[in-house]
């Protein structure tokens, strides 16, 4: 049994130093003991011999495997040679002398030894880690170690000595103590890797809280420089542009032809900066908590943006159709920014051959959020643009659609994820596109 514990423990915990050698010195216990007790039918020098000799193979493994789990120096050598030294012990006793006195001098020395070296890496370890786990195997080893050794010191040969487990030999004590050792150490390991495992995970956990903390720091600091550096640039580059507008107005036809051109790339070029400045502010307010989430009807906040958007859909004559929509969780300002956003791209990049088309719905998910879906037929997106729409600064057709900065669909991303949901799209070239995003239900929370 303490062998099949000792394999599951490696099985669960493989990538832990040591418990590959508890694994195996358990398999040595259980040959060792099973020998043992079919000495009746087996031959002497195998009850004998190769079964105290797999025993104390097992404690070998036992150290090797605590000093491997601790970080200590463990070479196989080490473990090979004191293997190699208890089985000359017993194989000189067994086949060349039988002195009694020799072999249970020789037991107690490299018994001794080998606990004694147990139970200082352990209670070393408890003084440097503080794991209880380290003091009850120390506490459990000690005390063990020294009834075994007690009781094997006060034995007395008989006639039969050889057989060292019968009744009428050594005392039986020796291997009832042996039994429960074996048992109650992998128990005390057992719970030094659990401890082991429960600490790692700790020293993980806050590291991971630590770099967290580090980056949600860096990521408030980048977006106050943004804000801070689009909300001061806005002044200057106001000016610019209204003086570059005043000389064109001024000047217009009276100097050349190219210095018109000039004038007007100034006063475009101002013009769009104004625009990428007044994104830009947008876009860095959307991680901050302006507005307390809470529950706010969908509905509501797509009739504010299609108000704002009035002027719009009458020029470019589009029909909306708005179904049923729910109340989730959001903030009022930052939802109206995300259906403005999604109809005002759904508007500027329509078919030029037919009038815009579009249309908003929600439909309730297995999960009992819901799934919004802002569809239009305009020219659609190629699918290997899919995932590069969402991106920052990025525009599919920079040329044809000057007026875009490339952020309106990264602004929207952030607001989704802010809510808690995410954002995609399917779309087909020259049929239209859908845009998809997920909030939180709020009906119940209102």
């Amino acid at each position: 049994m303490a062998s099949a514990f000792a394999w599951f423990l490696f099985i669960n915990n493989r990538a832990i130093n040591g418990v590959l050698a508890v694994a195996l010195s358990n398999s040595f216990f259980a040959f060792g003991f099973g020998a043992i007790a079919l000495r009746a039918v087996l031959p002497g020098w195998l009850s004998f011999v190769a079964g105290n000799v797999a025993i104390f193979c097992g404690y070998a493994l036992v150290l090797f495997g605590l000093l491997q789990f601790t970080g200590r120096r463990a070479g196989w050598r080490l473990l090979l040679g004191g293997m190699a030294i208890y089985g000359s012990e017993y194989a000189y006793y067994f086949f060349i002398d039988d002195n009694f006195k020799m072999r249970l001098l020789c037991y107690l020395l490299v018994y001794s030894v080998t606990s004694l070296w147990a139970f200082t890496v352990t209670i070393s370890e408890f003084r440097k880690t503080r794991m209880t786990s380290y003091l009850a195997a120390s506490a459990f080893l000690l005390f063990l170690s020294i009834s075994f050794l007690v009781s094997a010191a006060l034995s007395n040969p008989s006639d039969r000595v050889k057989d060292i487990y019968s009744l009428t030999a050594i005392n039986a004590s020796v291997v009832f103590e042996q039994i429960i050792f074996v048992i109650g150490w992998i128990i005390s390991f057992i719970l030094m890797v659990n401890e082991r495992l429960i600490d790692e995970k700790n020293q993980v956990q806050n590291a991971l809280n630590d770099k967290n903390m580090i980056l949600e720091q860096s990521n408030a600091d980048l977006e106050q420089f943004a804000y801070v550096a689009s909300h001061d640039l806005q002044t200057p580059l106001s000016n610019m542009v209204r003086y570059a507008q005043l000389l064109e107005h001024r000047y217009s036809g009276k100097i050349d032809s190219d210095a018109d051109d000039f004038l007007r790339f100034i006063a475009e070029g101002g013009k769009h900066m104004t625009n990428l400045i007044h994104d830009l502010l947008a876009f860095s307010r959307t991680s901050q908590q302006l507005e307390l989430l809470r529950p706010i009807p969908a509905g509501d906040a797509i009739a504010r943006a299609l108000k704002n958007l009035e002027l719009d859909l009458h020029a470019s004559g589009a029909e909306v159709t708005v179904g049923d929509l729910p109340t989730v969780i959001a903030d009022q300002t930052h939802l109206v920014s995300l259906f403005q956003n999604l109809l005002s791209n759904a508007i500027k990049y329509s078919a030029p051959d037919r009038r815009p088309v579009l249309s908003v719905s929600a439909e309730r998910m297995p999960s009992n959020d819901w799934r919004f879906a802002v569809s239009d037929n305009g020219i659609g997106i190629e699918s290997q643009y899919h995932g590069k729409i969402f991106e920052i600064f990025q525009r599919l057709d920079p040329m044809s659609y000057k007026d875009g900065t490339g952020i309106g669909l990264t602004l929207c991303r952030r607001i989704v994820h802010r809510f808690g949901g995410e954002i995609w799209l399917e779309s087909e070239l020259g049929e239209g596109t859908t845009f998809f995003f997920t909030l939180k239900d709020g009906a119940d929370q209102s």
